[in-house]
Formats: structure tokens, sequence, C-alpha cells
């Protein structure tokens, strides 16, 4: 249940909801939009979502160096015999530092 201690804001029944979640921090933030009528609201809260998510996105891809997943071993380095697939992932190092690291599986 969301309570409220601004009057103006009128019910927060007629907001639309909708969480950011920062798991490395353990922290979550809750957003509301309101629109002239239900589907509206629905409508702003969904063009909300996708722009936070298209931002998280370009900010995660920009980290990663170009590359390709590679599946297949390099002829001349013989410990690529035996793996599965090579490529960056990021580690989250604590809650406010992530490293991008080559691994091999």
């Amino acid at each position: 249940k969301f309570q409220s201690t601004y009057p103006s804001l009128g019910s927060l029944s007629d907001f639309k909801i909708f969480k950011v979640s920062l798991f490395a921090q353990g922290r979550c933030y809750y957003f509301g939009v309101k629109g002239q009528d239900e589907h509206q609201a629905e409508e702003e809260r969904s063009r909300w979502v996708l722009d936070i998510s298209r931002a998280m996105r370009l900010v995660t891809q920009s980290l990663f160096p170009p590359y390709v997943i590679t599946c297949e071993p390099l002829p001349s380095i013989a410990s690529t015999q035996r793996r599965l697939m090579a490529g960056y992932l990021i580690h989250c190092d604590d809650g406010y530092v992530a490293s991008v690291l080559y691994c091999e599986l």
C-alpha cells in the first residue's frame, strides 16, 4: 500500500506504478504516472519503462569492447582447444564498482 503526505497528488490509486531495482545496492525505486484516464496512464507508464530499460541497456552495452562470442578454438593457441565459448562479462565488484572480464568456459 502506497502512502502520500502530498494532498495535491490526489489518490495514489490513480497512479500506474512501476519499480526500478538496483540489485547490487539492494534498493528499489518506485515511480508512478498519472493520465487523463486509465488507458492513457498505462501508455505513459509503458513509455517510461521502455525509455528507462533502453537507457540501461545502452549504458550496459557501452561497457563492453567490440567483440563476438567465440565458440571455436584458435588454432595457434592450444589452451583454447577445450573451451566451449569465450567472451566478456560484467562482474559486480561491490555495490558501486563493476569490472568487465574476458572469460572462457
